[in-house]
């Protein structure tokens, strides 16, 4: 509107992964292929336990279990607080990846091969890189709607948002 141009003309592109290399299409298809069904795999991957809601997403995991759905969470990059009391045995934790070395890149790229979702329900978010690397894994994120998730996640086609108040 400011600079007076078409707006039939102008195409918002995204900001993607931030991966050292693309997924092709044939690595992805047999990717889902062979991701284990059972017990479902949820990965989260933050620096900060209470910002990025793993909490929640940990809730949420116990839930699933008690319900008779074998399902695990793993982590990777921080810690539970000392208050959540001893770590169930369907929480997983990996310590921060650096996806700079190749060490991290391997590792952090057998987390997202393993994992049937991506389940960051952050309670504060501006962009969420790690949602779009994801994504380049064929990776279905479930996520809440704060900050710019929504313009990444599109309902039913790579994932799912929430409302940051409704119970997951």
């Amino acid at each position: 509107e400011q600079h007076a141009a078409d707006p039939a003309k102008i195409r918002v592109l995204p900001f993607g992964a931030n991966l050292p290399r693309s997924v092709t299409d044939a690595e992805l298809e047999a990717l889902i292929g062979r991701r284990q069904k059972t017990p479902w795999q949820f990965l989260l991957v933050g620096v900060d336990w209470l910002r990025k809601g793993a909490d929640i997403a940990l809730k949420v995991i116990g839930e699933l279990n008690r319900r008779g759905f074998p399902s695990e969470l793993v982590v990777v990059g921080c810690r539970p607080p000392n208050s959540i009391g001893a770590v169930p045995d369907y929480l997983k934790l990996e310590s921060f990846l650096d996806k700079r070395t190749a060490r991290g890149q391997l590792r952090l790229t057998q987390l997202y091969h393993s994992a049937l979702f991506y389940f960051m329900p952050s309670r504060a978010e501006a962009y969420g890189i790690a949602y779009c690397e994801a994504n380049a894994f064929a990776l279905p994120c479930l996520a809440t709607e704060t900050g710019g998730i929504r313009s990444l996640i599109q309902d039913g086609v790579n994932g799912q948002c929430f409302a940051p108040h409704q119970a997951f």
